[in-house]
């Protein structure tokens, strides 16, 4: 999925974002349609955390939580993370 840039450059950034997660031991979980786009979702297990991986537009971010929380709870602590920083910096870039 190709998506433009701010500075105007037209990049694969979404595609580029999942296949380094999914290099690095990641697996994609689920995907999310909002108002602010798809939000897609990936998670690796370690024995003493879990790291979720959310990725939309060209922002994305990880996120470590400690190993007795539940996928359901990190998925949706991330999912809040995604929406309010896609919301702010739609507002900051102009296209909220």
């Amino acid at each position: 999925m190709s998506v433009i840039h701010p500075g105007g450059m037209i990049e694969n950034v979404l595609n580029d974002l999942i296949e380094a997660a999914k290099k690095h031991g990641f697996v994609l979980t689920s995907m999310v349609e909002t108002p602010h786009g798809t939000i897609y979702f990936a998670r690796k297990v370690f024995p003493d955390h879990i790291t979720i991986m959310w990725t939309a537009q060209n922002w994305g971010r990880y996120i470590e939580f400690t190993s007795g929380s539940s996928f359901e709870a990190c998925e949706k602590l991330a999912l809040e993370d995604a929406m309010t920083t896609l919301a702010l910096t739609g507002k900051v870039m102009g296209r909220a």
